[in-house]
């Protein structure tokens, strides 16, 4: 019993232990995204090499071209899905200081592809009052299209293209984060607009609404905010109707009051002409 005990708080320490250490890990750890497929490790390594010593670098996010396929050998194949259009990356460095400053490379072109390059353990997260969530993309969409598309509306940080874990396709939605929220006035104008001839596109403000499945599909982050402002719209269409209803009703009550106060003043003039006579 005593060496079951002992078994168990050692198991338990190295449990800590490997989570510190994965914890440390991705701190050194930056997520680099919307690399093209025929990016290699050289690549990447003559990049970033600038801001430090490189211990690692992983590939993640292959569109495979067959679901038999790992992404390991996909990758090495160079076997990718015929509507893939990029992939991402993870690049260690071997201090953390070496990945906070590469990632002001974020949004820099590299091989005719604008990245994203974040903090691995920020790499899911985006600031709301920045961002726009954007539906009804094609599977297909390349970051480079939806880029140009909002590229009016000011200085872009990052575009963000939600796709399937395993194939690496777009699932119809993503996010464009501005440099200042100033932008999304003119980006929510883009809503209905028509994206590369075919699809009509959804803009509204992102929300914080996590991802979650009830009975239905999946509703994402801007789904929700999606569903509020068409409330919002349609209780704002029933005020603006009602308003000028109640304008119209107005000035009907106004003509009446008119209309009358001059009748009684004829009849007033009237009698009074007949005793002057």
């Amino acid at each position: 019993a005593a060496k079951e005990s002992t078994q168990q708080q050692s198991d338990k320490s190295s449990v800590k232990k490997s989570s510190k250490s994965d914890d440390e890990r991705n701190k050194r750890t930056i997520f680099v995204g919307n690399l093209p497929l025929h990016c290699k490790a050289k690549d990447l390594k003559k990049l970033f090499s600038r801001y430090g010593t490189i211990e690692s670098i992983r590939f993640r996010s292959v569109p495979i071209a067959e679901s038999n396929l790992s992404k390991k050998t996909a990758f090495i194949k160079k076997k990718f899905h015929s509507k893939g259009q990029s992939m991402n990356a993870y690049v260690v460095f071997e201090t953390e200081k070496a990945a906070q400053d590469a990632t002001e490379s974020n949004g820099v072109e590299f091989l005719n592809h604008h990245i994203r390059v974040d903090l691995a353990i920020n790499s899911h997260q985006h600031d709301h009052k920045r961002s726009v969530f954007v539906g009804n993309l094609p599977n297909d969409v390349k970051v480079e299209s939806l880029r140009n598309h909002f590229l009016s509306c000011g200085e872009i940080e990052t575009v963000r293209i939600i796709r399937d874990s395993k194939t690496g396709i777009g699932k119809g939605f993503g996010f464009v984060t501005f440099k200042s929220s100033d932008s999304l006035i003119m980006a929510l104008k883009l809503h209905d607009s028509i994206f590369n001839k075919t699809n009509n596109l959804r803009v509204f403000r992102s929300s914080k609404q996590p991802l979650q499945k009830k009975s239905g599909p999946f509703q994402f982050s801007g789904a929700a905010s999606s569903k509020k402002q068409t409330i919002q719209a349609a209780k704002l269409r029933i005020k603006r109707k009602e308003k000028r209803k109640n304008l119209k009703r107005n000035k009907q009550d106004v003509n009446r009051s008119v209309k009358s106060q001059k009748s009684s003043q004829r009849s007033t003039d009237s009698k009074k002409n007949k005793n002057v006579r």
